[in-house]
């Protein structure tokens, strides 16, 4: 059995012997093929159909990832790509310090691996401390300076021979030249502690006992007699001054010539001569007094005239010298003036 042709489809035998009549024939072929076509129409609707709700699915999707990762930004967005309010979650990349955001709900945070909340049981700023890791737990220890990646370090069993210089290194230790010098008696050695030349020389402790010769020593040092005289009230003694001296011998105190008009230094001598001769002799005002509480005697002596004026410092009320002879006139000074206390050999007595 063969295929027939019928206007531009074929049906088979069975269904053009089945058929008697061939407008009724064309009928069937036009219904099914309007069958097959509503079949292909709906089934093309509903493939547009699915491929459209895929679209809108993708889409959705699309905005939904936009609105949940925002992309880059140079600072943190206020809002999400669509103009809606941020919500926890969002996600954003900061362009200007390449670091990925997190939205926490208020506010937006750096995004990194969760901080830890506790070192060595201490919270908050941990500052490492002794004792938080101990030698012992580090499980293989080098044994070498060296080990351990230190390049510049000392090391015991070298005894210091490996320092970069040893001049510097006594230099900074502060010792002298005697550091590198060896013990002996000779020249450039130190000498040891029982060495003979200090063996033989004076100890402190001794306190000069044991100097060869006392009396040479002092004599070195520029010492006089008094230097081995003891101290006392009379004799051969070197006298208190605070205290009342018996003296052995008469004690006969200096004495110098003033000159008419020209002041003396009464703090070197304690008498004083005159001679009046001729014209009018001037006791001038002394240029340096003596200590306070100080007598002074002035002996004058008269030839020809007794004309004696005196300075403003010589308090002589009463006294009126002799037409010849010596007068001796005693002062008593009392840090201002000089108050006359005595006089002998002339009117006044």
């Amino acid at each position: 059995m063969t295929d027939t042709p019928t206007s531009s489809y074929y049906v088979t035998d069975t269904v053009y012997e089945s058929l008697s009549d061939p407008d009724t024939v064309i009928a069937t072929i036009n219904a099914s093929l309007a069958t097959s076509v509503a079949t292909a129409t709906a089934a093309a609707g509903a493939s547009a159909t699915a491929a459209a709700a895929s679209a809108t699915a993708a889409a959705n999707s699309l905005t939904a990832f936009n609105n949940e990762y925002l992309g880059g930004f140079a600072s943190a967005p206020p809002l999400n790509n669509t103009g809606g309010a941020l919500v926890s979650g969002n996600l954003y990349w900061n362009t200007a310090g390449n670091t990925l955001y997190v939205y926490n709900g208020s506010t937006w945070v750096a995004y990194g691996a969760t901080s830890v909340a506790t070192v060595f049981g201490r919270s908050g700023a941990v500052v490492a401390v002794s004792g938080d890791y101990t030698f012992a737990q580090i499980g293989s220890k080098p044994t070498t300076i060296s080990g351990y990646g230190i390049t510049d370090g000392l090391v015991k069993t070298n005894n210091l021979s490996d320092v970069s210089s040893t001049a510097t290194a006594r230099s900074n230790l502060g010792l002298g030249g005697a550091a590198v010098l060896g013990v002996g008696t000779s020249t450039g050695t130190v000498a040891a502690g029982d060495d003979s030349r200090f063996t033989s020389a004076a100890q402190k402790a001794s306190n000069l006992s044991d100097l060869a010769n006392a009396s040479t020593a002092r004599s070195n040092l520029g010492l006089g007699s008094a230097a081995v005289a003891s101290t006392g009230t009379s004799g051969a003694t070197v006298p208190f001054l605070n205290q009342a001296n018996t003296w052995s011998y008469v004690q006969s105190p200096s004495a110098a010539a003033l000159t008419s008009g020209a002041g003396a230094n009464f703090s070197t001598n304690q008498i004083w001569t005159v001679t009046v001769s001729g014209s009018t002799f001037t006791i001038a005002n002394p240029t340096t007094n003596p200590p306070t509480n100080s007598f002074i005697g002035i002996s004058i002596s008269f030839s020809t005239t007794n004309a004696v004026a005196w300075g403003t410092a010589f308090k002589v009320t009463g006294y009126t010298a002799s037409a010849t002879g010596k007068d001796f006139l005693t002062f008593f000074y009392n840090g201002t003036t000089y108050e006359l206390v005595g006089v002998r050999n002339g009117t006044n007595s």
